[in-house]
């Protein structure tokens, strides 16, 4: 596929993304994976983790280990490691081995949670400070790793135990060269891996958007989010309102404007077309 289709692709689906996903659901598993292939790796991300996840993960069984370590590094770690509990142990294997060490790492460490624990929907890669930071270094850290700050930013010793947190907007208020000790807040409810997450949303009455999780010793080990934890309490799938499916003629109009696109009809092996 040249660059200019997958560009069209990319428009279709980011116009259209219900009938996309809905028409490439009704694909053979393994053309999927072969048009996965073809499309750059954020298109193919994207698409993965529209479509249900049973299916998601019958697709990342049929891809090539080193285009799937790709994808899977393109995720959101949570995203990510939800993907890859579902799949076969030998496949989840090869796949993990392609990573880098400390996403691999991080992910084998959500692995050992099942998804009804708060192990499992814990953000590792999170920005943290240590107690003896001043906040010029403080701010600087965050300017540099934006993705990776939230409201409240958690403060470890030098044990990598939690002390307590600063409010990101009381750091960037503040321009006095001082120490961040002054700036911290007494720490929250913390979380240990094992817990529920029926238990957690039982006792989440706080106005807080993210709580620390934490070890048995109190070692710092992530953040769990609000928003996640109800969502999937909410709906383990996150489903999708249905959609045109085959039979309709809408459907069979985009269907008509996808085929356009790919050239091949869902039925084709996708591979021949493709390669």
């Amino acid at each position: 596929m040249t660059t200019t289709d997958n560009k069209i692709i990319d428009q279709y689906i980011k116009n259209h993304p219900d009938q996309a996903i809905g028409l490439i659901e009704d694909f053979d598993d393994k053309d999927i994976a072969a048009l996965l292939e073809a499309l750059p790796i954020q298109i193919s991300a994207a698409i993965l983790t529209r479509i249900v996840s049973f299916k998601a993960t019958k697709v990342l069984g049929f891809l090539d280990h080193a285009v799937a370590s790709q994808i899977i590094s393109s995720l959101p770690e949570k995203k990510a490691g939800n993907l890859l509990i579902r799949c076969d142990k030998s496949i989840r294997h090869e796949i993990l081995r392609l990573l880098k060490i400390e996403l691999r790492e991080s992910i084998e460490f959500r692995l050992n949670f099942s998804k009804d624990a708060v192990g499992s929907h814990m953000e590792t890669h999170v920005v943290t400070f240590k107690t003896g930071y001043k906040i010029a270094d403080c701010l600087d850290l965050v300017k540099s790793n934006l993705q990776g700050v939230g409201s409240q930013i958690y403060v470890l010793n030098d044990h990598d135990e939690l002390v307590g947190y600063v409010q990101l907007k009381d750091l960037l208020a503040d321009h006095q060269d001082r120490n961040i000790h002054s700036l911290i807040r007494e720490k929250p409810l913390t979380l240990l891996p094992a817990m529920s997450v029926e238990d957690l949303l039982a006792q989440w009455e706080s106005e807080f958007a993210q709580l620390p999780v934490v070890d048995s010793e109190g070692t710092f080990l992530g953040i769990v989010s609000k928003r996640s934890i109800i969502e999937y309490a909410g709906n383990d799938e996150i489903q999708r309102k249905p959609v045109f499916k085959a039979g309709s003629a809408l459907s069979e109009l985009y269907r008509i404007g996808f085929i356009s696109l790919l050239g091949t009809a869902p039925e084709s092996n996708l591979k021949n077309r493709l390669s």
